[in-house]
């Protein structure tokens, strides 16, 4: 693995921790402005890094899966914050 795959990996992993955190703590625009910002660096990383133009199929196809994944990671995190709620109302004294 090369030095800026392992570098994408890990910003991608920030980047879903962070959309996690948001949903953890119901911050709905928050998140919003996460996913702008990382769709956005996305989008600059093609066009720059890649030489894509940004509306073809593969470009779409990416913006369209690191949506998926922000959706996602705010959900589990969602879920998480509500179990995590539940379970501190719930508790006995």
């Amino acid at each position: 693995m090369t030095m800026t795959v392992a570098t994408l990996v890990m910003v991608l992993a920030v980047w879903m921790l962070v959309c996690g955190w948001c949903g953890y703590r119901r911050r709905v625009f928050a998140f919003l402005a996460v996913l702008l910002a990382g769709l956005a660096l996305n989008m600059a990383w093609m066009v720059f890094g890649l030489n894509a133009r940004p509306f073809e199929a593969n470009a779409l196809m990416a913006e369209t899966s690191a949506l998926m994944y922000a959706i996602g990671a705010f959900g589990v995190g969602w879920l998480a914050g509500r179990l995590a709620r539940q379970w501190q109302s719930t508790r006995v004294e």
